[in-house]
């Protein structure tokens, strides 16, 4: 008799989801660029509604960056942090956190730190450059969206970064305890630093 009650448990979870889900789409998909929204405790300017939604669903209906840290103020390397979606969500279940975030499009990167100081956060320290396995210079063709991407084209040469976290074999230096993607380009999307 367990099993069904779970099971009805487990899709009225799934529908909540859905519900919510559809929701926040027509909720946010019809904002306009660079609009101030208010998620949650926070206010955000957007780079547009649609991208807005997809980092809601993303980063806090999904969870897709949750982990389990073993301290209150883990350290969080975040490449690619957009507008700080994602920090924000770090900062929301670790409010303690120290967040180093990544966002090499400049016109973002002025989002992302209006955001940060709008919200108070603290701990964050924000680098307006790309992460990845080696320090250097790359194309980045920006899109003032999503993000963009690293690859050929001649719409903006970054700098990325590595310092500290240069890759050996597929694996962080330093002590790094969780890798959590990468892309084509082996740059890193997120990384948790116990």
């Amino acid at each position: 008799m367990k099993k069904p009650f779970r099971k009805l448990v487990e899709d009225l979870g799934s529908l909540k989801r859905l519900l919510l889900l559809s929701r926040l789409r027509r909720k946010y998909e019809v904002l306009k660029p660079q609009s101030v929204v208010r998620y949650l405790n926070n206010e955000v300017r957007i780079t547009d509604g649609p991208n807005f939604y997809v980092q809601c669903k993303d980063e806090f209906v999904q969870r897709i960056y949750h982990f389990e840290a073993k301290r209150p103020d883990p350290l969080i390397i975040d490449g690619g942090s957009n507008v700080g979606m994602s920090i924000l969500y770090f900062k929301s279940v670790y409010p303690e956190a120290r967040i180093i975030g990544f966002e090499p499009d400049p016109n973002i990167f002025r989002l992302l730190e209006e955001n940060v100081s709008r919200n108070k956060l603290k701990h964050v320290t924000l680098v307006n450059a790309g992460l990845g396995a080696e320090s250097g210079t790359t194309t980045f063709i920006k899109d003032d969206k999503a993000g963009g991407q690293f690859g050929q084209g001649e719409h903006g040469i970054i700098h990325v970064h590595a310092d500290h976290f240069v890759m050996a074999g597929g694996e962080f230096k330093e002590g790094f305890a969780h890798l959590a993607q990468t892309n084509d380009h082996n740059l890193l999307t997120f990384l948790h630093v116990s």
